[in-house]
């Protein structure tokens, strides 16, 4: 048995081997995230632990793919404030740190959608360009800019 993401009509991985003019970043909270996730699923039999070590290892040696460090300050600042509306600490992190180093969170999580647009003027003064994205809406995006159709 393999990992997939929940309620992606696409592989959005698969999209990115095509994206030479973006940088592709992954934030170290998600891979603990992704570990204990991946360590329930060994315990209740769906996965087997090399799945998820591999799957791991795969995001972490895979050249498009650079790490963001969760712990600067201005990270760490706007997760204390994400914190004050969401019980995920991790959630919060790994929101932030897109927030700071990226323009586009690609996440089928509806907790961080909300959040996002609960906070989208405090956002807006961090990175005016920031949206959260699901894989479709990414797919969809991909497939216009890549065959020119509107």
């Amino acid at each position: 048995m393999k990992v997939e993401i929940i309620k992606s009509p696409i592989q959005p991985l698969s999209l990115f081997t095509n994206l030479n003019d973006h940088q592709l970043l992954f934030s170290p909270v998600s891979l603990f995230e992704m570990s204990a996730k991946g360590a329930k699923y060994v315990n209740s039999g769906k996965l087997i632990k090399s799945d998820v070590i591999n799957g791991i290892n795969s995001l972490v040696d895979w050249e498009l793919f650079k790490s963001t460090n969760p712990w600067m300050g201005e990270v760490q600042r706007l997760a204390f404030d994400f914190r004050e509306q969401h019980s995920d600490y991790i959630d919060c992190l790994i929101l932030s740190s897109a927030i700071i180093y990226a323009n586009i969170l690609i996440s089928e999580d509806e907790i961080i959608k909300e959040l996002t647009k609960l906070n989208s003027s405090a956002i807006s003064n961090f990175n005016a360009n920031f949206s959260v994205k699901n894989a479709s809406e990414v797919n969809k995006e991909f497939v216009k800019n890549t065959t020119g159709n509107k």
